[in-house]
């Protein structure tokens, strides 16, 4: 009887993907090389279909659509393996605000080079990828002191690896950060560091 009625209701039939004309769609290089892009790390695009780009040792850049790159701005970073400067994201009220939205690692009082793998106290690599508000200034450039920190996301330095942080907006103006693990599979044979050893490194 279940079953019968099962069957009766049966399931939403799934949504069917669109066909794609590969014609429709054109790849266009905005900015190349060392000089224009850095180490790329995350793009965003301003109303005025201008891109901006982070580099992960700090520097936020500009593309215009017609194709010409200038530094935006440049703030101080952490920069140990996978850290740096990583997202970036344009509030959705930009054209009255100018708002932008930074997530990095501040370099804050980090001792340089590797953290120990095992020992017993671990909390001078204690620290944060922040994220930040920043308001850009009419001529282009990041007016650093608007800086309003919205968000500090626990980290542990000085080993490596799996750092992200992507800022995206839904319709509702709600802004959502997606990180990275944090983590180093490396002692672990590349599968999940959750071990409970007391003297590993707890990245």
């Amino acid at each position: 009887m279940a079953a019968a009625g099962l069957v009766a209701l049966g399931s939403p039939t799934p949504a069917q993907a669109h066909t794609i004309n590969p014609t429709d769609f054109q790849q266009v290089t905005l900015a190349k090389g060392v000089v224009e892009v850095g180490e790329p790390m995350t793009i965003a695009v301003l109303p005025d279909r201008s891109v901006l780009h982070t580099a992960r040792n700090g520097t936020l850049r500009r593309t215009d659509a017609a194709g010409t790159t200038t530094v935006v701005g440049t703030i101080p970073v952490y920069t140990h393996d996978e850290e740096g400067l990583q997202g970036v994201g344009v509030d959705p009220s930009f054209t009255t605000n100018r708002h932008v939205y930074l997530y990095y690692a501040p370099p804050l009082s980090t001792p340089a080079g590797d953290a120990p793998a095992t020992g017993t106290d671990f909390s001078a690599w204690q620290g944060v990828n922040r994220l930040s508000r920043f308001t850009l200034n009419a001529n282009w450039t990041l007016n650093t002191s608007s800086q309003v920190t919205i968000l500090d996301v626990p980290a542990d330095r000085g080993i490596r690896c799996h750092v992200g942080g992507d800022i995206d907006f839904d319709t509702a103006g709600n802004l959502y950060l997606s990180t990275g693990d944090d983590s180093n599979p490396f002692d672990s044979a590349g599968y999940a560091p959750i071990d409970e050893r007391t003297n590993r490194n707890p990245a």
